[in-house]
């Protein structure tokens, strides 16, 4: 287990955003200390991947609220090109308006064929 914050987040989603043309992603950041801002950079960065079509993103046990898993979903909607996606963002403190906006994005992921959510 590490300590990342949202330092350390901040600059990942900085570094993703120049990963325009990866197309297979396995993001684990779980079990970590990131918060709404670090979230939200992570969501900037994942959102300019737009030929994803397979991501695996576990972010789940730490300190997200609806800020930080809004930004994530509307990445989530950027990346139209997905077929598959596991997706875990559960153990963090995501109300109604995170979960909405991440529902949001996963409509917008209209290739999906196998999808693999854990929200709890």
């Amino acid at each position: 287990q590490n300590q990342i914050g949202n330092d350390g987040a901040s600059t990942i989603g900085t570094a993703l955003v120049k990963c325009k043309l990866l197309t297979n992603l396995q993001f684990y950041i779980y079990a970590n200390q990131i918060r709404d801002n670090g979230a939200q950079n992570i969501g900037l960065g994942l959102s300019k991947c737009t030929q994803l079509t397979n991501l695996d993103f576990r972010i789940q046990q730490n300190q997200i609220g609806d800020d930080g898993a809004s930004t994530i979903g509307t990445a989530l909607g950027n990346c139209k090109l997905l077929t598959n996606l596991i997706f875990y963002i559960g153990a963090n403190q995501i109300g109604d308006n995170g979960a909405q906006n991440i529902g949001l994005g996963l409509s917008k992921c209209t290739q999906l064929r196998n999808l693999e959510l854990a929200l709890g």
